[in-house]
Order: structure tokens, then sequence, then C-alpha cells
């Protein structure tokens, strides 16, 4: 998912106190957005200003800068009480607006409107407005940049030939554990959970994608569109790593908070038990349709990805298929309410959530929690967050 601070970021690639031609400044704006795709400006108005910008003004979550070249000049508005991130910048640079539009259009930027001498343009939930500011002080022209903090964006990415799907998810607050008659200890206390808005794969990581990434397939179970599995929580850090180095993106996997609002459906929750629905078998890969099969049979072991129905949030196999691995050490949970948790800063035994497919239908509880050590584990596999 495309960060809320995408527009600051940007801006602080944008200006660079140096004179600059058409094409580099097509291709600084190209390395700002790529940067900002990874969610790399946590501290980005510092950053902009470390660069060479004097800060001229700063009033109501407002900052207004300069270049020490005088180059630039920039307003930028990131107040968490806004519901825009908004970036306004005007270069004193000439440029070629068919370079420069033909960039933003690569990027996945569409031209959706010309209004008042600007033209603007659409990625997602980030919008740009190219206009002339009136030649003030020999300013050439300039960018607004403005983005709903509170958006969330389904993106397809695709690294060498091989697409998946990230489905944003609003965040919010909800209970997380179980009290039913059948939960277990470990999901116990009930407690309350606030999380912001993040992005998680729509499927399992398939094969297909671990070797398109990774060169191998440790899969026992054998098929391109089947999860990966057989996979330690060290080897999915360093596939999330490559992955990253490849697509310039922040993957990594989901918290454990993260992932069980994500099973649940998120603000969309119908409260089921499973993973979209309460019958077990409209949504899972388990042991009664896998296992108990038998070898022989063509149901047992993992299947494709996304063969049964989705949640509420257009996420398949949350229940069965392959366990899941999770970021967290795992820990008992508190009865306080957290925000974002992380879980414990070490540990022994890692989370993972979801049931598999020679699980029972209990395993596959969107409540239910295992830890193992982080070794190599049948059934296991992993679905990417960011």
């Amino acid at each position: 998912m495309k960060r809320a601070y995408i527009l600051t970021g940007i801006v602080a690639f944008l200006l660079l106190p140096i004179a600059v031609n058409a094409q580099t400044v097509s291709e600084i704006f190209r390395q700002g957005h790529e940067m900002m795709e990874a969610g790399k400006v946590s501290d980005a108005s510092a950053q902009l200003f470390n660069k060479g910008y004097n800060v001229q003004r700063t009033s109501g979550g407002v900052v207004l800068g300069k270049s020490n070249t005088s180059d630039v000049r920039l307003a930028s508005a990131n107040s968490s009480s806004q519901q825009l991130d908004t970036v306004r910048m005007e270069l004193k640079i000439n440029t070629d607006f068919t370079s420069l539009t033909s960039e933003l259009q690569r990027l996945g930027y569409q031209l959706v409107e010309n209004r008042g001498g600007a033209s603007v343009y659409q990625n997602g939930a980030i919008k740009v407005a190219v206009f002339n500011p009136y030649d003030y002080k020999d300013y050439k022209f300039g960018f607004f940049f403005a983005r709903d903090k509170n958006a969330v964006v389904d993106e397809v990415i695709t690294v060498r030939g091989v697409s998946f799907k990230m489905v944003g998810v609003h965040g919010g607050t909800f209970m997380m554990g179980s009290n039913d008659s059948d939960a277990d200890d470990n999901e116990k206390p009930v407690h309350q959970v606030t999380l912001s808005t993040f992005s998680i794969g729509e499927t399992e990581v398939t094969q297909e994608l671990w070797q398109a990434v990774m060169g191998d397939n440790p899969s026992w179970f054998k098929g391109p569109k089947r999860p990966v599995e057989e996979v330690s929580w060290d080897d999915c850090q360093t596939f999330i790593d490559s992955l990253n180095s490849l697509t310039g993106r922040n993957f990594r996997l989901p918290t454990e908070a993260e992932w069980e609002y994500a099973a649940r459906g998120g603000k969309r929750s119908n409260g089921y038990k499973y993973a979209g629905s309460n019958n077990i078998e409209e949504v899972a890969w388990y042991q009664e349709n896998c296992y108990e099969k038998g070898r022989s049979s063509p149901d047992y072991g993992t299947h494709n990805v996304a063969t049964k129905r989705a949640n509420e949030l257009g996420l398949y196999d949350m229940s069965g298929n392959v366990f899941e691995r999770c970021q967290d050490w795992y820990d008992d949970y508190s009865s306080s309410a957290q925000t974002n948790p992380k879980g414990p800063s070490s540990g022994f035994i890692r989370v993972y959530h979801g049931g598999s497919w020679g699980d029972y239908a209990g395993s596959c509880r969107v409540s239910y929690r295992r830890a193992f050590s982080p070794s190599r584990f049948g059934c296991l596999g992993l679905r990417l967050a960011e």
C-alpha cells in the first residue's frame, strides 16, 4: 500500500537545489515515486530541510521553505488533523512538459482532467496537478500533490513476469482473541486492538512467485499456483528482502494482530468463525477434504490458491491450505488495549495462523494461534503485508 507520507517524500527528491534539465526532472520524479512507494518517509520533512532548504515559516501544520539556490520553493501540509496530505512546489527550471507527463503516465498516473491551466493526473489515492505558476519571479512550473490519508488502494505488482495482488485494508479497532467454547487458552483474554491502515496479500505467496524471486522451490507439493511451503521464518525474511530489492517496496510479514484483523474481514467483518464463512467447506482446504482423502487422492496436500471462497476483504485461503507465518515472537495475550502491537522484542518461537490442509477445522478459526521455532516445518507458508 502506498503510504500517506508519499507526497512530502516525492518533493524531498524533487527539490534538490541544483539546476537540472527536463530528463533529470523526470528521473528524479520516478526515483522519488519509487522510494515513497517503499514507505521510507517517516522523517520526510526533516530530510527535506536537511538537504539545503531554509524554513521560512511554520504555521498550523503548513511548512513554507525555499532552496538555498532559490530554484525551488514549496508549501507542505502534513498535519495529522487533516484528511489530506498536500504539497505544492514551484521550480525555476525549464522543462519539456511532453517528457514529464510521459513519465507520469509511465509510472501509472492517468490524466483525469484539465482545469484552470492545470493538468490533473491520478494514481490510486494520489492526485497530482501540473500547473503554470504564472511566472512569478521566474518560477516556470509547479506540482500540487494531494492524497487522502484514509484511502486504501488495491495494487497488482509484477516481478519477473509473475503478478500478485496486494489488498488495501482500512485500519480500525477490533476485539482480538476468543472466548468461544472451543477457544484455546492462548486465545484469551479477548482484548481491544487498534490498527493503522495497511495492505496484505490477496493470496498466500505462490510457488511461482517464490521461484521468480529466489530461483528455487522448496515446496513438497509442487505446483506454480500452489502456496510455497516448507520455508523457515528466516527463509521468508530472505525472500522478502530479495523481493523488496527487486521492487523498491517495503513488504514484510503481517503482524499477528494485522493477520487476525484481515482474516476477520476488517471493517467489513460479518463475525464469521472462519475467514469468510461459518461453513468451513466454503472457504478452506483442511483435514477432512484433503488429508483424510488419503495419499492416492488428488485432493491430498495443498491446493492452488484462490480456489475457495474469499472473505469479506477479498482475501483467499486465510483459513486452511497452509499455515501462515507472522512477524511476531510468541507471547501470552494481555487484557489491556493496544495500538499497532508488534509482539515481544525477542523470544524462542514465532507465531503462525490460519490452519492447513492437514489440520482439523478448529485450527482454521480466525482467532486460532500456534507457535513454532523459526525453523522449516511442513504446512508452513507466508502471506505478504506492507
